[in-house]
């Protein structure tokens, strides 16, 4: 039997900007049939077959969708060999909760535990074996996506398909960063919090899950992305502010300040850490951070600051905080106040 929720029924956040989350589980059943046919709709055809027939199936997922990624909890009982029968354009990044499964990308093999993740690329042939009682936490990003953000740091499209290293260990180091800033969103989601309804908060998490793997994770453009940035003149970093400047309030990414600048986005960034000595999204938070700052002295009398924030693109607001008070000294709710006063 299978127990789905509509989504229709789910908390739907719809912005004018496009983004959007839909957190909802999808299913719970012991059909296998049953289980196939929704995972396929949500992924890509595959087949799905139990490699223990005396055991009773059992799958449930959990899913959704963050702008143009997706996460999802999967959880199979018994041991389930999985095949895709197609190639989706999106890369799968499986992050082991409870469980085994061996993972076979193409001649790469990865037995994968708490502790070892992988990433499936665009193109590979792919078989999982599920072992006993699994749980996985999967994040599904569009290849579309992830080459645009790979063209940003290049400054030029790749001439090839971006290809992922299948292992990726999260006991330490760079995955264990991905690791916990996955489980963050996760949370996020499952409290229900304002991530939903901030397209500019979304567009900034899709860009840090993005650049976390492309500069963590080796791949087939590491080495070009590991070599040296040809000095340039300054002008590029003005014409950047400038963009950033004349855009605060749109749905910016990195991507998009790379491109106004009209160099690549190593060049971009060591241009910024030459001459201004930060990044150019961290300039973009100061000039959002300017903003709130505005706002809170001379907005409406019915703002509150989680408002004003949000307006802005902070979600986290202990972040949000911190950064304010580093900038002017004082915790936001004490510049709400001079306006209150007044």
């Amino acid at each position: 039997m299978i127990r789905m929720t509509d989504p229709s029924n789910s908390m739907v956040s719809e912005t004018g900007l496009g983004q959007q989350i839909y957190p909802y589980q999808l299913f719970e059943t012991q059909e296998l049939d049953e289980a196939r046919g929704q995972v396929s709709h949500l992924f890509c055809p595959h087949r799905i077959e139990m490699a223990d027939l005396g055991r009773q199936f059992y799958s449930s997922f959990t899913y959704a969708k963050l702008g143009n990624m997706s996460l999802c909890h999967i959880r199979y009982d018994g041991n389930v060999l999985i095949e895709p029968s197609a190639r989706g354009a999106f890369y799968l990044i499986g992050m082991p909760m409870k469980g085994t499964t061996i993972v076979t990308c193409d001649q790469q093999h990865v037995v994968s535990m708490p502790g070892i993740a992988t990433i499936q690329s665009p193109g590979q042939t792919v078989r999982v074996d599920w072992h006993d009682t699994s749980e996985k936490m999967v994040v599904k990003i569009c290849q579309e996506s992830m080459e645009r953000h790979l063209t940003g740091l290049l400054g030029h499209p790749p001439n090839r398909p971006l290809e992922f290293q299948v292992e990726m260990p999260t006991a330490g180091g760079f995955g264990a960063t991905l690791q916990h800033a996955i489980d963050a969103v996760s949370e996020e989601i499952k409290q229900q919090s304002c991530l939903a309804s901030s397209p500019l908060a979304i567009t900034q998490v899709e860009e840090m899950l993005m650049t976390l793997l492309l500069i963590g994770q080796p791949h087939n453009y590491t080495e070009e992305l590991r070599q040296p940035v040809t000095p340039a003149a300054p002008y590029y970093v003005k014409r950047a502010e400038e963009f950033i400047c004349a855009s605060v309030k749109k749905q910016l990414n990195f991507s998009d300040v790379a491109e106004a600048s009209g160099v690549s986005g190593r060049t971009l960034l060591e241009g910024f850490r030459r001459f201004r000595g930060i990044s150019p999204m961290k300039f973009l938070r100061q000039k959002r951070l300017e903003h709130v700052r505005a706002d809170l002295l001379q907005g409406a009398l019915d703002d509150t600051v989680t408002e004003i924030s949000m307006r802005w693109g902070f979600l986290h607001q202990g972040r949000f905080a911190r950064d304010y008070h580093k900038r002017y000294g004082e915790v936001p709710s004490k510049t709400l106040n001079y306006r209150d006063d007044n």
